[in-house]
């Protein structure tokens, strides 16, 4: 008996102003241990206008095609790089990712095997700038974002960072929803889940993920997020009762995570383990006064918008 070719897969990278950390994916992605004849790479460069250090880098690479997206948002990028793919299986990772050696070997098995799938979402493990001795944010980021095993189990979506699906999934549920610049994933896993798809995570698909290096960085990411799942909720929806009953009590602190940095033996020592959780109350905070900005900046300006006059 002859054994089936191996499926064919389309890479996707959205890539913004990011060309040094995208070497070191394609790099990584040119070492696979699938067969090369059986995946393509595909980046797309997401600038107002072409990045022109993008063509020499992709042209070092044979089987990678550079593509370009001017709308912005990296969910308007993965969908004109799904219009592009040649091939039944889509892979998404992002330009400062780093995929294992046999990361497209283990997610293609993990397809076939389970071919009635919604989407694989693999292993998102996190690195740091110093591994002797990471910043306070960067251990922070690592234990609070892109927990990709409870995403899939407990919020019914995986992190475009790493994910596998077929491409026909896209004609079932649909492209990700481009208006959104945070929480597209979140938005088309959902619809996966009430199309009835099976979700699956999957431990041995891993990317390595640089943890954001500074509370700058990490603040950036968490309002990004903020703001993404606000319009996603239609939060400004709400009515004021309810909004306010909702997001005020996020000012209270949360005890038991101070519990947990303590239990945390990650967190070396009682300096790092109150620092980690200061973050987290600045974080939470930020957060929720951005949701509350973004609410009453919405309904001051519906109450002062002319309304049209009649003839």
């Amino acid at each position: 008996m002859v054994n089936p070719s191996p499926l064919f897969v389309s890479v996707i990278i959205p890539v913004f102003n990011d060309t040094d950390r995208l070497r070191h994916c394609l790099q990584c992605l040119a070492q696979q241990t699938y067969p090369c004849d059986r995946y393509e790479v595909i980046v797309v460069d997401n600038s107002p206008s072409p990045d022109p250090s993008l063509s020499p880098l992709i042209a070092e690479y044979p089987g990678m095609v550079l593509a370009h997206e001017p709308r912005r948002g990296s969910y308007a990028a993965r969908n004109q790089g799904i219009k592009l793919a040649q091939s039944t299986v889509i892979a998404f990772t992002d330009s400062d990712c780093r995929p294992a050696p046999d990361w497209l070997e283990k997610g293609t098995a993990w397809l076939t095997r389970y071919p009635d799938c919604g989407f694989v979402a693999g292993q998102i493990r996190f690195f740091f700038q110093n591994p002797d001795n990471p910043t306070i944010p960067e251990l922070y980021d690592s234990l609070n974002f892109l927990q990709q095993q409870r995403y899939v189990e407990e919020c019914h979506f995986g992190a475009t960072a790493n994910l596998f699906t077929f491409k026909a999934r896209f004609d079932s549920v649909g492209f990700f929803n481009s208006d959104l610049f945070s929480g597209g994933d979140h938005d088309w896993g959902h619809r996966m889940f009430a199309a009835g798809y099976p979700q699956l995570y999957a431990d041995d698909v891993v990317i390595a993920h640089p943890a954001r290096h500074s509370f700058r960085e990490l603040r950036n990411k968490a309002l990004r997020i903020t703001i993404g799942g606000h319009y996603l909720t239609n939060a400004n929806n709400q009515p004021f009762k309810a909004f306010f009953s909702e997001v005020l009590p996020e000012f209270k602190p949360h005890l038991q995570y101070a519990v947990d940095c303590i239990n945390d033996p990650t967190l070396k020592g009682w300096r790092r383990k109150i620092e980690c959780y200061l973050v987290y109350l600045s974080i939470r905070y930020l957060k929720a006064a951005k949701r509350i900005q973004l609410y009453l900046s919405h309904h001051w300006f519906k109450s002062f918008k002319p309304k049209p006059k009649s003839l």
